[in-house]
């Protein structure tokens, strides 16, 4: 048990109280430390801390515990041990880093970064670490709450107890958000609404339901034959959801159900505006991010010519042209990048991969200056397909620049 140290800043009150590189923080106040959300909750504490190096212990005590400058081993995650129909992780193509295949499951991940879990494989011992240290709000896939459809969907005969699981985590957890992957012809329709008012019987607990389409990509060879959501089922799912959001909105006093950016631009229509969205508590699934990113453009007096190309997604490539102009930009190409490494479903950004990138900007490119948005790289600085910035360089005769994804950053940067 306990969570080792990886790195430490010299400046670090740490490392000046004599934490190292390799030690292991075993216990606070006397409690073991399992992990990293056992620290998180003494901020700003009186603490002492049990530290481990090598085969002895030793304590070292501070008044006000933060510990910034120094950076602990990931969390070793809770596996997920589902065969969803529509994971987008066995739709990867072989010979891809192993990280891109691992499936978690683990509520802590749910806390700190917003994963959506399926509440199939929680313990005792997990919910009740999730009300001590109040761990809300979590992030739930629930995809229907018809038992036997979201067995199928999930390849569990368990997952069908979604109900009673989201009631017994109601009694840890304050609230939660949930998700719905819409499959067409699986949970849609009567399993779409039901799935809807169930959970909005549990309101305030669940607090939203994002409704996202399903990905699919060209690797699905084996694999249970998925339907891609088109401009139709588009459509009809966002006359179910803004009906149900204008109902919710009367009764509830929140729209309660987000259909994702995505289904409006299938669909061909207008994106909503910004107070559509509320909170924006379900942008990291797609949710608003749109009309998130436009509401933040700055406009500048005169207008400014940036004399470079821009690498995007297909589906925010029109979005981006925008709010460039709405900032009073100028002299810019646009490029967007036909994903031709997970085929002609998968338009985001961020799954853009470095070969796709190389190949379009050799053909395509205006300017001299390649600027690529940081989403298409993970913390390792690599693209989906193992290329950094550098190797994207090396192959083209152009200058690479990775600038902020962010809007605000992004309009600094380019300030």
């Amino acid at each position: 048990m306990g969570v080792k140290v990886v790195s430490i800043s010299r400046n670090s009150i740490f490392y000046k109280a004599g934490l190292r590189k390799g030690d292991s923080i075993v216990a606070i106040n006397g409690k073991e430390v399992v992990d990293v959300i056992d620290l998180m909750f003494y901020k700003g504490e009186s603490v002492s801390l049990k530290v481990k190096r090598d085969k002895g212990t030793f304590e070292l005590n501070f008044n006000d515990f933060d510990y910034g400058g120094v950076e602990f081993e990931e969390l070793k995650a809770i596996p997920c041990r589902l065969r969803c129909l529509f994971c987008f992780m066995d739709q990867m193509p072989k010979g891809l880093r192993s990280s891109l295949y691992f499936k978690d499951d683990d509520y802590r991940l749910s806390f700190l970064y917003g994963n959506y879990i399926t509440l199939t494989n929680l313990k005792e011992r997990d919910l009740i670490r999730i009300k001590e240290y109040n761990l809300s709000p979590l992030f739930v896939s629930v995809h229907s709450t018809i038992p036997s459809i979201r067995s199928f969907m999930m390849g569990s005969e368990r997952a069908g107890e979604i109900i009673n699981d989201l009631k017994k985590l109601s009694k840890y957890c304050k609230f939660i958000h949930t998700q719905v992957v819409l499959c067409p012809g699986i949970n849609d329709g009567y399993s779409l609404e039901k799935t809807i008012l169930d959970l909005a019987d549990m309101f305030p607990f669940v607090r939203s339901v994002a409704v996202v389409p399903v990905g699919v990509t060209k690797y699905r060879d084996g694999l249970f034959p998925i339907k891609p959501v088109g401009k139709g089922d588009a459509i009809e799912v966002l006359k179910t959801l803004l009906s149900y959001g204008e109902r919710f909105l009367r009764d509830l006093g929140t729209r309660f159900v987000f259909p994702a950016d995505e289904l409006f631009i299938k669909a061909g229509l207008d994106l909503p505006p910004p107070d559509f969205y509320e909170d924006f508590c379900q942008m990291d699934d797609g949710v608003g991010m749109i009309s998130y990113f436009l509401s933040r453009v700055r406009r500048y007096g005169r207008k400014r010519k940036l004399r470079v190309t821009l690498v995007t997604g297909g589906m925010f490539s029109p979005y981006l042209d925008r709010a460039l102009k709405m900032a009073n930009f100028s002299d810019y190409q646009i490029l967007p990048i036909k994903n031709r490494f997970f085929g002609r479903y998968v338009n985001v950004t961020g799954l853009i991969a470095g070969k796709d990138i190389i190949e379009t900007v050799k053909r395509q490119a205006l300017y001299k200056d390649i600027w690529i948005p940081d989403v298409i790289f993970n913390d390792d600085g690599l693209t989906i397909d193992d290329m950094n910035k550098l190797e994207i360089q090396t192959c083209l005769p152009r200058h690479v620049t990775v600038v902020p994804s962010d809007i605000d950053s992004f309009l600094d940067f380019v300030s």
